[in-house]
């Protein structure tokens, strides 16, 4: 980081990291991009498909275990369809197998290791102490002697000063909580400074983009998860970070404008 001869700096890493080496960097005047944390909220409207929508949230929350800095972990559901979704959700989440990620039947394997394990229990504990109904999952597996396994969790109806909906989770916890209007639910999708990804679900185009506009947030995602391709770009804001990776714009993080003018006699 003192090298002055490293001019460009860039990390996919955590928002205390990422801290850390913009303070460093600074004593070179280096330029740096910065992938850091999320915590994507998930905006379900009424008029969404509720069955299908649930059942794509279940594989795609636990994922790598959830270990990924745009998978959805904050779902606010309409009420009028947040029973619907948790049933749905939860049958495809017990469907999953844990196991050995080398085995063609594992859908979900182990955390990284003990300390993301620990981390997670400690939430747990939060949520046994700040409230919250935990719908399946919460401990680790019995049936596996190693291997840094937890199971696949769905927490629902959280207190709103919950730890949990305040800080990154990175771990396989889904989190779904109620929504009755517009302006409420944005401004609970918009209550952490993490602002990488955010996803929403309607089948109204006006909706979808009314949505879209008012989440803040580096990336959304409208009826689908998929973000990221070599032709866009992909980065967040706040404390998410700044700077983009792909497309053009990821280009133009390691280059330097020029500006030359000439006059000739």
């Amino acid at each position: 980081m003192n090298d002055p001869r490293v001019r460009k700096l860039s990390l996919t890493g955590s928002t205390e990291v990422g801290q850390k080496l913009i303070e460093q960097s600074a004593i070179t005047l280096k330029k740096v991009t910065m992938e850091l944390g999320g915590h994507a909220p998930v905006i379900v409207h009424a008029d969404a498909d509720i069955e299908k929508t649930a059942k794509l949230c279940a594989a795609v929350k636990f994922a790598n275990a959830g270990q990924v800095c745009v998978s959805p972990t904050r779902f606010y559901i309409h009420e009028s369809k947040i029973d619907q979704f948790c049933e749905v959700m939860v049958e495809e989440v017990k469907k999953l197998k844990l196991g050995n990620g080398l085995d063609s039947d594992t859908t979900m394997g182990p955390l990284v290791h003990a300390r993301r394990r620990d981390e997670i229990e400690s939430f747990i504990e939060k949520v046994h102490t700040q409230g919250g109904t935990i719908l399946t999952g919460g401990k680790r597996p019995e049936k596996f002697e190693k291997g840094f396994f937890f199971e696949p969790t769905v927490i629902r109806d959280l207190p709103k000063t919950s730890f949990l909906l305040c800080n990154e989770i990175f771990g396989p916890i889904a989190l779904v909580q109620s929504f009755s209007t517009f302006d409420e639910v944005i401004k609970k999708a918009n209550s952490t400074e993490y602002a990488l990804a955010a996803y929403t679900f309607t089948t109204s185009l006006e909706l979808a983009n009314k949505t879209a506009s008012a989440l803040i947030s580096g990336m959304v995602g409208v009826n689908s998860f998929a973000l990221a391709a070599a032709e866009v770009p992909y980065g967040g804001i706040q404390a998410s970070g700044f700077g983009r990776e792909s497309g053009e714009e990821g280009m133009y993080e390691y280059m330097n404008s020029k500006i030359v003018t000439t006059q000739f006699a």
